[in-house]
């Protein structure tokens, strides 16, 4: 429930701006961000003063009174959406994609209908420079930017800057702080009921108490402006990186909130020595290759690669690293690429010959991660050894790495662990990661992990391997998930997408051919103390088909499961109503009851949408592409890349 003073004094204040000799008419100062590129959609604050609520008494009980917070905002007229009470003296909202090139006016009305208005208040035009890059001037605001005189400050520092807390009895949510969620009505609006010494809600805001409630940004929409449709994203020399194009072709480099994009792009090398680069195009090489580039030129890559493989970054022994590796649709991978610059126009690759290591039926990479200064990587593989896992112990110099089996990298035979499966006509690695500095990887057949920092090969060194399947029985009551694709694998193709470490315990996502599950692992139940075994694994928000939809049966794919310091996220694939992702702040979530949507409402509410809204609020984010925690200038953003499989990605970022 809403503080009493808090209430008290913002109902005070309302009532006596209303009473007033002279009204108290709404300032407006300035708006932050004051520009945006043409087509680009963006979260901004309204600063100013005297942002007052509408006081009437309720017809339904003379003891109680209604605060009314319902502001409406234009930029010519143009509405702006989910327009958000924040405090007296600011208000967010989101500026639409569909402003045209020019200057606007911004007006605003408050709920007694009085107007205020700034000239010049927002300009959009093209960030395109003279040389056909991109640089966005401005982007959503940095969570922790100066947003007027109000921001960050507590509570109870201002009357107006009252918030609620849940109903218990009404499990609504309540709030006056102001979650400016994407996706919400253009005139968002917020009835708080004001009784003496409770209050009834149907706010849709943040809810006061506990951890703050998550906002969701827009950070770029088709930041290539080509429609490529799958996007990578991760963090790179303290700047955000998005990509490749759908042609293979680059990067798209900007600060953490969008600002600043530029178009980077890629140079590879061919191989010279030894196993020779196929593509008999003179190099260096644009593209990592993508599907239907024609052999033997610049559009594929410099092995002729003709798929999307991976795109990320890590670091070994203290220095940042590119990791770029493309596919195969029917022929054999045998490279990956790396890169160690931070800047320029253009990135500089060098390659890695993995011929040595590989049989001749492997297509592309699957899964990555940095650990202890070793690299591993998981393939996708259509042949009797299926499915790959190496460990690359060398970085290369230009123009690039022979590597040598086992002193530059090792096959680590992953297609011999008993807990790795190879059903299907592609087995692929599919997701690795480590929990208690100790590696460990899934794929349909299930986990294993290592007992050692740095493992051996499972056939010269099976001790340092250990079996962590669940044994559990709802692991086996259903197959996992399977695919017939050679490259360009999202997500919902992975029987594990992902896993994510939280709070001491290890969390995994699976998809299988009855529907999405969410394990996870106690480490101290059974077997080794602090390792997953078999015996410490359990379902979490199950239903009664062993099943994890949050009660939407169109959650068909669970494709994001993401970790930071404070929250646990699971998101889904969703054709209907778009994505839908939910977290956790509790200690050890374990039923639908731990989990929260949009602003704070319970995940067991039919109504609770995912937080930002279904799909961000638009049903063409129907996929999560990627889903991946990143850490700026001290505050973890969650950044999530969506599509619809065809149509052309965005990128948005979850602020904690």
């Amino acid at each position: 429930m809403i503080g009493r003073a808090l209430l008290a004094a913002l109902v005070a204040l309302g009532a006596g701006a209303g009473c007033s000799e002279r009204p108290m008419m709404p300032e407006i100062s300035r708006l932050e961000p004051d520009r945006a590129d043409v087509g680009q959609s963006m979260h901004v604050a309204v600063i100013g003063r005297q942002f007052f609520a509408a006081v009437r008494a309720s017809y339904d009980d003379e003891q109680r009174s209604r605060a009314e917070t319902t502001f409406s905002l234009w930029l010519g007229d143009t509405p702006l959406g989910a327009v958000t009470f924040m405090s007296a003296s600011e208000l967010r909202a989101v500026v639409p994609a569909t402003l045209a090139e020019g200057r606007y006016r911004l007006r605003l009305r408050d709920p007694r209908g009085r107007e205020a208005t700034l000239d010049d208040a927002f300009t959009v035009g093209s960030a395109a420079a003279a040389d056909g890059r991109a640089d966005v001037a401005d982007a959503a605001p940095e969570v922790g930017a100066d947003l007027g005189p109000d921001a960050g400050r507590d509570a109870t520092a201002d009357a107006a800057d009252a918030s609620q807390d849940t109903d218990a009895d009404t499990n609504a949510d309540a709030g006056l702080d102001g979650q400016a969620d994407v996706g919400a009505d253009a005139d968002a609006s917020a009835d708080t009921t004001v009784p003496d010494s409770s209050v009834d809600t149907t706010s849709d805001m943040t809810v006061d108490g506990g951890p703050p409630k998550p906002v969701v940004q827009l950070v770029r929409s088709d930041p290539f402006g080509d429609g490529t449709p799958f996007l990578f994203v991760f963090e790179h020399g303290g700047d955000l990186y998005v990509g490749p194009r759908k042609d293979g072709h680059g990067a798209v480099r900007s600060k953490a909130d969008g600002a600043n994009a530029t178009k980077v792009d890629f140079a590879l090398p061919a191989d010279t020595t030894g196993n020779t680069s196929a593509n008999l195009a003179t190099p260096p090489f644009p593209s990592v290759g993508a599907g239907g580039c024609q052999a033997n030129t610049l559009a594929c890559g410099p092995d002729n690669e003709d798929g999307r493989g991976l795109f990320t970054s890590g670091t070994i022994t203290g220095k940042r690293w590119l990791l770029l590796g493309g596919g195969h649709s029917s022929g054999t991978l045998g490279y990956i690429y790396m890169s160690d610059a931070v800047n320029g126009a253009t990135l500089p690759f060098n390659y890695v010959d993995l011929h040595a290591l590989f049989g001749n039926t492997v297509h592309t990479i699957s899964a990555s991660h940095i650990l202890s200064d070793r690299v591993y990587l998981g393939f996708a593989s259509s042949g009797a050894q299926r499915p790959y896992l190496l460990m690359l112990k060398s970085t290369p110099a230009a123009p690039g790495l022979d590597a040598r089996d086992p002193t530059d990298a090792e096959d680590l035979r992953a297609y011999d662990m008993p807990g790795i499966g190879s059903a299907g006509t592609v087995a692929m690695i599919d997701a690795i990661t480590d929990f208690g500095g100790r590696l460990y990887l899934a794929n349909g057949g299930g986990c294993m992990r290592a007992t050692t920092p740095q493992p051996g090969n499972y056939r010269d060194a099976p001790q340092d391997w250990s079996n962590c399947t669940p044994g559990a029985a709802a692991w086996g009551l259903y197959g996992a998930s399977m695919t017939t694709k050679h490259t360009d694998l999202e997500p919902r193709d992975k029987a594990i997408p992902q896993m994510a470490a939280y709070r001491g315990q290890l969390y995994m996502a699976r998809n299988t051919s009855a529907g999405p599950q969410l394990w996870v692992c106690a480490p101290n139940g059974s077997g080794t103390p602090g390792r997953c075994d078999p015996g410490d694994w359990s379902l979490v928000a199950a239903d009664a088909q062993s099943s994890c939809r949050f009660g939407n049966a169109s959650n068909t794919h669970i494709t994001l499961l993401v970790a930071t310091a404070t929250a646990l996220y699971v998101g889904y694939d969703n054709a209907n109503d778009g994505i839908v992702i939910f977290r956790s702040t509790a200690a050890a979530p374990a039923t639908r009851a731990d989990f929260e949507g949009q602003s704070g409402c319970s995940a067991t509410l039919p109504a609770c949408q995912g937080i930002g809204g279904n799909g961000f609020g638009t049903t063409s984010n129907a996929r999560i592409n990627q889903g991946v925690a990143l850490r700026f200038t001290g505050k973890d953003y969650i950044y999530v890349s969506t599509g619809d499989g065809s149509g052309a990605a965005s990128i948005h970022r979850i602020v904690p």
